[in-house]
């Protein structure tokens, strides 16, 4: 998870943990710390399975996120979901045209969503 707020964070890993769909829980609130992450998980062979993607966060928002992801992981499997307040079709409409993107939900993460997401995508 990358978002910003940590209350958001605190929420989505309980929501995780009670759908007991993931092995492992990681949230980061600076984009920046998550695309090391996720580039130090790539040295060793890995990459996350799904990713929740707030977009509005200080110095390093969820398009720059994407822009660096881009750069780092251009044929990851990961599934990256954007998970926001943001109630701007323009964002939306941004989100369906960046590929690697699979999903766009407005925030709260709830378990119905976690598992339509999970059917969906896995």
């Amino acid at each position: 998870m990358v978002d910003d707020e940590e209350a958001s964070n605190f929420l989505n890993q309980i929501v995780i943990r009670q759908s007991k769909v993931a092995g492992e829980v990681v949230a980061y609130e600076k984009a920046k710390d998550a695309l090391d992450y996720i580039t130090e998980q790539q040295k060793q062979g890995d990459s996350p399975d799904l990713v929740f993607l707030d977009i509005n966060m200080p110095i390093m928002n969820g398009w720059d996120f994407m822009d660096e992801y881009a750069k780092i992981a251009p044929d990851a499997n990961t599934k990256i979901i954007m998970l926001t307040s943001s109630i701007n079709p323009n964002d939306k409409e941004r989100a369906s045209k960046i590929g690697q993107i699979t999903g766009f939900r407005s925030k709260p993460l709830t378990v119905e969503m976690l598992d339509e997401i999970v059917s969906s995508h896995f």
